[in-house]
């Protein structure tokens, strides 16, 4: 039996790997990761260029964000705010991959 909500047949390859298994092999942030399962399914799912599109989208922007020039914050070396927004893409990142399950703590980094 098939599980759509889990394990959609078009995010899975026909070797059996998922997306998100190659996503998280990779350790892809959000942009990144979106990027790769539209791609991954534009096969096997709905207009392949609209996914193609949406792909080129994601990596546009994540392109944008890299192009920026660094915060004001991160230059003067404000870890706590470094922190602070990695915690937050880490918590984004999950909730999206694993929509029923409550996001583990992050330790503190020593």
């Amino acid at each position: 039996m098939s599980d759509p909500i889990n394990h959609p047949p078009h995010y899975r390859g026909t070797n059996g790997i998922e997306a998100w298994d190659v996503i998280e092999g990779f350790g892809l942030n959000y942009n990144l990761g979106v990027a790769v399962a539209y791609l991954l399914r534009s096969e096997h799912k709905g207009d392949p260029v609209q996914d193609m599109r949406k792909a080129v989208a994601h990596i546009n922007r994540e392109i944008e964000q890299r192009s920026r020039p660094a915060s004001r914050g991160m230059d003067n070396g404000d870890s706590t705010h470094q922190a602070y927004l990695i915690d937050i893409q880490r918590r984004t990142e999950w909730e999206y991959y694993h929509p029923s399950e409550p996001c583990p703590k992050s330790e503190p980094e020593s």
